[in-house]
């Protein structure tokens, strides 16, 4: 059993490690659309896209990696990936700004999330059956 035990903790530590690294996507994303808008290259009206984009590429992150290391369910598991990131994001919200007041973007935050842990759970399936279906090639010659 301390095999199944330090497989559990394995995948435990590589999901909150898959977590950790798609919320430090959040800051990195609206530092470049606040960079590309500030230097004229994209409108100042596109900032408000931004955190939803931001959502949206952290969550495809956590979901496919979790869809990956857990290998079943993907769609419930990017689902529930989103879920996690939203609330991740919500509480750090909260945490910095010392209030907890949804809004407008919040509903559009949470359909990125969520959005964007599906087709991660749904990319992570895709590739591993696409790869699997390609036919070998040999490397024997057949005369």
């Amino acid at each position: 059993m301390p095999d199944n035990e330090e497989n559990k903790s394995g995948m435990a530590v590589a999901l909150l490690t898959r977590l950790f690294v798609g919320l430090a996507f959040a800051p990195v994303i609206l530092f470049l659309g606040a960079m590309l808008a500030a230097s004229g290259i994209l409108p100042e009206t596109s900032i408000s896209v931004w955190p939803a984009v931001a959502g949206f590429a952290g969550a495809l992150w956590c979901g496919r990696g979790a869809a990956r290391t857990l290998g079943s369910k993907a769609l419930l598991i990017g689902f529930v990936s989103g879920v996690a990131y939203f609330f991740a994001l919500f509480f750090l919200g909260a945490v910095f700004y010392l209030r907890w007041a949804p809004g407008v973007s919040t509903t559009s935050m949470m359909l990125a999330c969520l959005i964007g842990g599906l087709m991660g759970g749904l990319l992570a399936v895709t590739r591993g059956k696409a790869s699997r279906d390609k036919p070998r090639m040999s490397s024997r010659r057949t005369s």
